[in-house]
């Protein structure tokens, strides 16, 4: 809820109701698990978002975020760099908890988890399933 109140609509996330949902086709250069420049401005406001919603936390709660990778279900065919969609979601994992760290989260307070395609939105074919399907969620775990 207090996500929702300090987030501008945007197609580049949304809120759920226990996570955040990132368009990776929105932050990510095509095809590689590197956030571009844009991508990393585009995030601006969640990441502001992200540290409001902590401050209303109690100072001595113990939390974690869980950043997730999730992919589409086609098996990797032109990618040389990632051997499957196991690696390709790690890498953007790894890729946002490492701009959370760069904007001042604490790394031990972050975890990466590469899910692939275990967990589908839509198990439709078409593209508008596809880019669904590709996304990075994040998710607030208090101990």
């Amino acid at each position: 809820g207090e996500l929702t109140d300090k987030l501008p609509l945007s197609p580049v996330y949304r809120v759920e109701e226990d996570h955040l949902v990132v368009s990776t086709d929105a932050v990510f250069v095509f095809g590689t698990g590197r956030i571009g420049r844009e991508g990393e401005e585009r995030l601006h406001a969640l990441v502001a978002a992200l540290r409001a919603a902590l401050d209303v936390l109690p100072k001595d709660a113990s939390w974690r975020f869980r950043v997730e990778g999730h992919t589409d279900k086609r098996p990797i065919r032109t990618l040389k760099q990632f051997e499957t969609n196991w690696e390709l979601s790690s890498a953007r994992a790894v890729a946002m908890l490492r701009l959370l760290e760069r904007k001042g989260f604490e790394g031990g307070r972050l975890m990466a988890s590469g899910l692939a395609a275990t967990r589908l939105l839509d198990t439709g074919d078409g593209k508008a399933a596809h880019r669904k399907n590709r996304r990075i969620e994040i998710h607030l775990l208090l101990d």
